[in-house]
């Protein structure tokens, strides 16, 4: 034992000299790398609305954002933890998956059951089925180069365009729906691609923002 919150890590994340380690059952561990050997473990006992811990992103504030389930989200600024929700509040997902932010620092957090919550810094926003987004389960979500978030389920890949608000959809004709993918195995590389984990194999996502550009997403089977 050298400080890990708990051995079942499932996602790690980071920036700059920071890595996030997420655990289901031991909450999230914080790790500096100017400070070796040295963890700081975050959990219920510390605050944070679950030890069920998803993911964990941080933003362009350095503020420290964690994906729960059955503690909603939870928001650490300083050394204070928000809880972004009053668990009784049975509107508000209690499970959430993956984060990111936008180009105008709005965090979106995607939730297991009822779409996408957006934060501006001073209110939640949701964009779910009955606002354009195809389902109300994202498995992860990203941020392409140029600014646009790019939203994955199993029916498919939406793209949201932040600055016109409107989606950009990707499903069984471009052979990326019902792939199964695993949770927050996603990323977008220097290219501009964005890899996409599922238990099919690897999708490899070229989102141009040429619409005159014909769409080959390209699948890689291994």
């Amino acid at each position: 034992d050298n400080g890990l919150a708990n051995n079942n890590v499932i996602s790690i994340n980071g920036k700059k000299d920071t890595i996030l380690f997420s655990t289901l059952g031991g909450g999230a561990s914080i790790y500096n790398l100017k400070r070796p050997k040295e963890f700081i473990t975050l959990s219920i006992e510390k605050g944070l609305t679950s030890n069920y811990v998803y993911n964990s992103f941080i933003d362009s504030k350095e503020r420290l954002w964690f994906c729960t389930d059955g503690g909603g989200v939870a928001c650490k600024e300083n050394d204070s933890i928000q809880h972004c929700h009053d668990k009784s509040d049975t509107l508000f997902s209690q499970i959430f998956y993956s984060a990111t932010e936008d180009i105008r620092g709005r965090i979106w957090l995607a939730s297991a059951d009822k779409g996408v919550y957006v934060y501006d810094g001073k209110k939640f926003n949701i964009i779910n089925e009955m606002n354009g987004l195809r389902t109300n389960s994202i498995r992860s979500i990203v941020r392409t180069i140029d600014g646009r978030i790019v939203l994955v389920s199993n029916e498919g890949i939406d793209i949201y365009d932040t600055k016109d608000e409107t989606f950009e959809y990707w499903g069984e004709d471009d052979k990326v729906a019902y792939q199964e993918p695993n949770l927050n195995a996603s990323a977008t590389s220097s290219q501009g691609n964005i890899w996409i984990g599922t238990q099919e194999g690897i999708i490899i996502l070229s989102p141009s923002t040429d619409s005159t550009v014909q769409r080959e997403p390209n699948l890689q089977i291994t």
